[in-house]
Order: structure tokens, then sequence, then C-alpha cells
């Protein structure tokens, strides 16, 4: 699974077209972590759960895996500096469910 994206423009292009292939995309975030190192500078760490069906084969996708962002204080907004995914389990299976809705926010 290759999903290397880097700069802004990639993201642009790819992501979109990643998640167009879905017939159904839910994310969440949890546990999230904030230390901050000092007044400009901070490290996060999250989790993320994902659960989608796919358009060209209605296989199910199922990830879990995690976020370690650094983060910098440009001008006094918090912006990420590095975000670096970490993926802790992934499955693709046969799906026995039924989307309802495309994907969700």
């Amino acid at each position: 699974m290759d999903l290397c994206w880097k700069g802004l423009q990639e993201i642009i292009i790819a992501m979109p077209a990643s998640v167009e292939r879905m017939e159904f995309l839910f994310q969440q975030s949890s546990s999230v972590v904030i230390n901050s190192i000092d007044d400009e500078h901070a490290r996060a760490m999250s989790y993320m759960t994902e659960l989608g069906k796919r358009s060209d084969d209605g296989s199910q996708i199922n990830a879990i895996g995690s976020w370690d962002d650094e983060l910098i204080k440009e001008q006094g907004t918090w912006k990420f500096h590095k975000r670096t995914f970490t993926l802790r389990y992934f499955e693709i299976k046969p799906a026995t469910g039924e989307a309802v809705s495309k994907y969700s926010y």
C-alpha cells in the first residue's frame, strides 16, 4: 500500500482521487495528546480508525493507525510542520454490510 504524498500539490491531487474510489468512507480520530516543547513548538499523537467500501470490487477496508505530528507556531497560529502516519492494522475482506451514505466528514 503506497500512499506517500509529499507537498501540498501532491495532496491536492491524490487525496480526492483516493476518496473517490470509495463507495463509503468513515474516518475517526481519537486519543489526541499534545505535548508542548516550548512556546513555538509542540508534538502531537493521535489514533485514526478507517472503515471503507471500495467502489471497484465492493471489498471492505479496515485500517487503524497513528499520527505523529510536529507542530510549529507561526504568527500566533499553530500549524503542522511534519506529519507521519504509521499503519498499525490493515485488512481487506468481502463487505457484508450496505453503505447508506457515500462518506462522512
